[in-house]
């Protein structure tokens, strides 16, 4: 039998296991999709390490912004953190539901309700 002495390279896939862990680690936070069922119900979909939708219910009640708001964190909502881009956002409502933006609306909403150019 002959016995390869050659690498196989790990390290390569190592890295490869790494970036992605620090890709999702940053990201995770992300929502992609996001709309209101009613009054008090926000559904807010995140994707998981796997790109699955995971989708998280939320009482507008239950929205904490935090006082100090990380760069990958819009508010916090029932023990999680989520990330929004309020510019993607066109539901009024929704808008003055999330992320603390109900003091920033009028600098960035206009009065069609669509954000502000």
């Amino acid at each position: 039998a002959v016995v390869s002495t050659q690498s196989t390279g790990g390290a390569p896939i190592s890295l490869t296991y790494l970036y992605t862990g620090v890709i999702y680690f940053t990201t995770r936070n992300y929502v992609t999709e996001m709309h209101m069922e009613g009054p008090d119900k926000i559904v807010a979909t995140k994707l998981s390490l796997f790109c699955r939708p995971l989708k998280r219910v939320i009482d507008p009640k239950d929205i904490i912004i935090p006082v100090n708001v990380g760069v990958f964190e819009s508010f916090e909502a029932n023990g999680e953190s989520f990330l929004v881009d309020e510019n993607e956002i066109v539901d009024k409502d929704l808008f003055e539901c999330v992320a603390g933006l109900r003091g920033r609306k009028n600098s960035l909403m206009s009065e069609s309700g669509k954000p502000a150019e």
